[in-house]
């Protein structure tokens, strides 16, 4: 469900919290290798005292892929540096990132992904991508008797140019973004069981984007895809998002937390091309151009999300939890701005979603259990029509419930289980197609996954994990006529502390060399898949100094 009022649009469907390296722990040098010509090698060290560390972390990363043609190149570079002083507490950091990929794009065809050598070819071979990011932040951390102050500055760079293999004559995009941030926040201390925390977040953004046809388009396409450029734009934005937060501690047992925040963007948008349907020297294409581009123009979005949370301490092993929460994602530049066919603006609202969760969690003996049901709406849905228009009348509603427990055995033994089980459907029938497809099963949604494992871990040492994990079919178009069988895999994964210094790890997975698809779709008349990984044996030795 939609993430806390601490973050802001996109946060629709939660948000995955990556932690940094840690400065304090031993420096470590790890090789990975595994099957089809993947390395990887990763080097962290770490320096300092009580009040002052210093830590560099480095990878690099090779992978020949598992089909034609496919693989890729990446290396990642992560500075860090904390000071702990009298007053203030910084940490700050630099983050690079560099990747060429080769692109492997669907086999077609029913069931393709079952034939072994129909799963190894790469229809476009040519695909690639070439992307680079950088990311850089310092946090300020203030504690008082009142509060604590957070000072957050950031800059974000990214740039990224790939073949778009997916569309007809395969156009290339170069985009860029550059960025620059700053987060406040100020958590009060706690008085009479409340505290709260206040903030506001701020950011300034540029961005490019190009695509354009390399030589010509094949014969049959000539007509609606000229060669040269197709889309050249810029788009300054700013954001401005203020937020608060009260958790209340009502008593021993029972605690609620509150919250809202609301946020205001802004796009400026210079299409640096001519306006309409034309081709880049402003001519029209004979049978109308594919791509259309808007005049210059602003757009401005206010949203706001909430949330009403309770926590209660039924027994020392036993909670009970509601949650509800509206977020919100703000229309992306590529959904306004790169439009279609006859269409020369888009007028779009935000897409919303609104999520009610009940759960139950604790421990009974020797089970630890963790029980959730939810319901959630999502309005403005945005969506591609039927003529080729990017609209917002989409309404979709997601009803689940996911299971996460563990049962030891004995003390070498452990049982674990993580499960859900859902139906995502469609609420209207928006012109997605001519058919009505109110109640139709959402494409590419299970109604189940999850997985199951049983640990071994004989002493403190040696672990080692036999994994099941499942996946039901689902449908491949939205009017639920074409449908992938879904899969089960067997992975067995294990890890051998020989010393205070050394660690091998060891994985299989695919035991049983399933032939499965990761990704399913129907598309003009034709099942696609993008095949699983075959079996595939992996090693990793890791040594601390």
């Amino acid at each position: 469900g939609p993430g806390t009022v601490l973050y802001g649009s996109n946060a629709l469907h939660g948000v995955v919290d990556v932690a940094a390296p840690d400065l304090n722990a031993a420096n470590t040098l790890r090789a990975e290798w595994a099957q089809r010509d993947f390395q990887r090698l990763s080097l962290a060290v770490n320096g300092g005292d009580d009040s002052q560390r210093l830590g560099l972390a480095v990878t690099t990363a090779v992978d020949g892929g598992s089909r034609d043609s496919s693989g890729y190149k990446q290396n990642k570079l992560t500075l860090q540096h904390h000071y702990r002083g009298v007053q203030w507490q910084v940490e700050s950091g630099l983050v690079y990132t560099h990747l060429n990929q080769e692109t492997a794009s669907y086999v077609e065809g029913f069931e393709s992904y079952a034939d072994k050598t129909l799963r190894r070819q790469n229809l476009d071979p040519q695909a690639y991508r070439n992307a680079t990011a950088v990311r850089a932040w310092s946090h300020w951390r203030k504690s008082g008797g009142r509060g604590t102050l957070s000072v957050k500055p950031y800059l974000r760079s990214a740039t990224m140019d790939f073949l778009m293999h997916f569309l007809p004559g395969t156009p290339i995009e170069e985009n860029r973004q550059h960025s620059v941030g700053l987060q406040l926040r100020w958590q009060s201390a706690e008085q009479g069981g409340r505290s709260w925390l206040l903030g506001v977040d701020g950011e300034l953004t540029e961005g490019e984007l190009q695509q354009y046809q390399l030589g010509e388009a094949p014969s049959f396409l000539q007509s609606q895809i000229p060669s040269g450029k197709h889309y050249d734009y810029r788009v300054d934005s700013w954001q401005l998002s203020p937020f608060a937060r009260l958790n209340w501690q009502l008593s021993d047992a029972l605690a609620v937390s509150a919250g809202l925040r609301v946020e205001q963007l802004d796009y400026r948008y210079d299409n640096r091309m001519s306006d309409g349907r034309t081709d880049e020297l402003g001519q029209p294409c004979a049978a109308g151009c594919r791509y259309s581009r808007p005049s210059d123009r602003s757009d401005r979005f206010d949203n706001s999300s909430t949330e009403l949370a309770l926590n209660y301490q039924i027994s020392a092993g036993q909670r009970f939890f509601a949650r509800y929460s509206r977020a919100f994602r703000a229309p992306q530049a590529t959904e306004l701005y790169r439009l279609q066919r006859q269409q020369l603006s888009a007028e779009l609202d935000s897409p919303q979603l609104t999520a009610l969760e009940l759960g139950w969690s604790g421990s009974v003996g020797r089970w630890d259990y963790q029980l959730a049901l939810y319901q959630m709406d999502k309005r403005h849905v945005i969506f591609r029509d039927s003529d080729f228009y990017n609209v917002s009348r989409g309404r979709t509603e997601h009803r689940g419930l996911e299971l996460s427990s563990r049962y030891r055995l004995s003390p070498q033994w452990q049982l674990e289980l993580a499960a859900t089980v859902a139906r995502h459907r469609y609420d209207n029938s928006p012109g997605l197609v001519s058919s009505d497809i109110t109640g139709n099963e959402m494409d590419g949604a299970p109604r189940w996954f999850g997985r199951t494992a049983l640990v071994w871990q004989p002493h403190d040492e040696l672990t080692a994990e036999l994994e099941w994990r499942a996946q039901a079919g689902y449908y491949l178009d939205i009017e639920n006529e074409h449908r992938y069988s879904g899969h089960r895999l067997w992975n067995l994964r294990g890890r051998w502390q020989a010393s205070a210094a050394v660690a091998l790890s060891l994985r299989l997975l695919n035991i049983t060399d399933e032939l499965y698809a990761d990704r399913a779709d129907y598309f003009f008349g034709n099942e696609r898949y993008m095949p699983g990984r075959p079996r595939t044996v992996s090693a990793n030795l890791t040594w601390a100094f």
